[in-house]
């Protein structure tokens, strides 16, 4: 007896030592950079030191950087807008996990805990970037910058601050990060009704405020409705004067420097039955040039503003499409980790594997209409 009092009094002598004192710093910033969101909010409890480390913005963009490179997708989820049963809440939100989708299980959309409650009118994702989402509620009146992963968000003020404003409609959306001020800024395009013209505001974040800024002036500006994000600008497909497509082009706007400027195509696509459509593909810009009932070309700008590095990763053909009248000219959203192409499609997702020339449809279990849908990746970005 004596001798195991003895061992239990040695144990409660044993100092267990701190993390801190086995790791250097460097190797615990480096395992916590690789773990979720979730068990980093958690962890911010353990200690100050740690509390202190994962919110320290250099750590945040470390965690970033190594969420946006994995391949597997296990930090991406698919955010999406359900149409609601509700006359005044007229749209939820959804999300469901991206991995979900390529693993050919079935899986359930998410109800997502919307920080916004009694909200009239229909909500409206406009874009995500670095984890951060951008919301539109009531048409464009009314927008929130969100992170669905800390749950933080914050409540703009509303863009229509003037009795002048009031007399416009908004057309074009955009959302994206100016790494030249290191801010996230919201972009609002009007067409000022009855005046002729249009006009543009930006909010940004780090001012937490709107400014108008000068843009084009045209009545008509024949731009897509959501702006693309990519290498600090927004871009829009723009259809110019004409019945077809064949005066498409790629409009595009810094959202640092405020300059205009047209990126150039990968191909003269100018044969009537061509109808493209842009998107955003594993970072890089991409065009989806389709042609109704037999195809669409897939092509990507590999390095941005090089016109030579403009590639085409497939053409995927619609014979082996399981739906009636196929064509696609919605968005992609991403590249599988197998290549593998997902596809928004009506209101349905579509998987096209290029290896063996066919479509599938991902099971979804308790699947309404949806409206859209959009990538984005957890994060720890902070809205302060």
């Amino acid at each position: 007896m004596g001798n195991i009092s003895s061992i239990r009094i040695f144990r409660r002598r044993i100092k267990t030592p701190a993390a801190a004192e086995i790791f250097p710093e460097e190797i615990i910033a480096e395992i916590l950079s690789r773990l979720p969101v979730k068990s980093l909010l958690k962890f911010r409890c353990v200690s100050k030191s740690w509390r202190s480390l994962i919110s320290d913005k250099h750590f945040i963009k470390s965690h970033l950087q190594i969420s946006r490179k994995d391949t597997n997708f296990t930090r991406h989820w698919i955010i999406q807008t359900f149409l609601f049963e509700n006359p005044i809440r007229k749209q939820s939100l959804k999300r469901c996990y991206l991995p979900s989708l390529f693993s050919g299980l079935s899986s359930d959309p998410l109800e997502i805990d919307f920080p916004i409650e009694n909200y009239k009118g229909g909500v409206w994702v406009v874009d995500s970037c670095n984890g951060l989402v951008c919301i539109s509620i009531n048409e464009g009146r009314h927008f929130l910058l969100w992170n669905p992963s800390t749950r933080k968000y914050k409540k703009l003020a509303d863009v229509d601050d003037d009795d002048d404003d009031r007399m416009k409609l908004i057309i074009i959306y955009g959302f994206g990060f100016d790494e030249s001020s290191d801010d996230y800024k919201v972009f609002c395009g009007f067409s000022n009704r009855g005046r002729g013209g249009t006009i543009a505001k930006i909010y940004s974040l780090r001012t937490d405020s709107w400014k108008r800024i000068e843009f084009l002036e045209e009545d008509n500006l024949g731009l897509d409705a959501t702006g693309k994000f990519v290498s600090g600008k927004l871009h829009w497909g723009r259809r110019n004067n004409g019945p077809d497509y064949s005066n498409w082009d790629v409009f595009s706007f810094d959202l640092g420097t405020g300059v205009c400027g047209n990126v150039a195509q990968p191909l003269s696509y100018v044969e009537t039955g061509f109808s493209p459509s842009l998107s955003v593909l594993d970072g890089c810009l991409c065009v989806l040039y389709n042609s109704p009932r037999t195809s669409v070309d897939v092509w990507i700008m590999k390095e941005y503003g090089v016109s030579e590095s403009w590639v085409r990763i497939v053409t995927v053909p619609y014979m082996h499409l399981p739906l009636s009248n196929p064509s696609i000219h919605t968005p992609s959203l991403c590249v599988g980790p197998k290549g593998e192409i997902l596809f928004k499609l009506g209101s349905d997702f579509l998987i096209y594997s290029p290896n063996d020339n066919r479509f599938r449809c991902p099971k979804m279990r308790s699947f309404g209409a949806f409206l859209e849908a959009g990538v984005y990746c957890e994060s720890l970005v902070s809205l302060v």
